[in-house]
């Protein structure tokens, strides 16, 4: 797999999340190692554009080992009629596959709950992609 990192098609990512969301949602810093990694092999970026509209998807997938996480994504909330989301996933897996990769995690797919509904709704999306499901238990405590 060819590795071309493009610094400029990267911030338009980062650009592109904040404008979606309305704000920054993490620090600089944060964004600056995403592209590190991109530039090291263990990252990828997938970035979606339509006539009309400019970017409109977007989507890093990590590398770690032999698995392939589904890290980041943004989407254009006024275009969500359109599947938008899925080619950037999917294509992200065909990658991950031509890579190597033995896994791939879409992450945690959340039970519902009234104030969680966002989430409870990239659960469904992300299950859309899955044969099974792996059942994990997560521990949390304070340090």
């Amino acid at each position: 797999t060819e590795i071309n990192p493009n610094e400029e098609l990267f911030y338009s990512f980062k650009d592109f999340h904040k404008k979606i969301s309305g704000r920054q949602t993490r620090p600089c810093e944060s964004w600056d190692v995403q592209f590190e990694m991109i530039k090291a092999g263990c990252a990828e970026l997938s970035l979606g554009y339509m006539e009309d509209y400019g970017l409109v998807s977007s989507a890093l997938f990590n590398d770690y080992g032999g698995t392939t996480s589904y890290a980041s994504a943004v989407y254009e909330r006024s275009l969500f009629d359109k599947p938008l989301a899925h080619a950037n996933v999917f294509e992200g897996m065909l990658r991950a596959k031509r890579r190597g990769q033995k896994v791939f995690n879409l992450g945690v797919i959340p039970s519902y709950h009234p104030d969680r509904e966002k989430e409870y709704n990239i659960g469904k999306f992300k299950k859309g992609f899955c044969r099974s499901l792996s059942p994990f238990i997560e521990w949390t405590f304070d340090l």
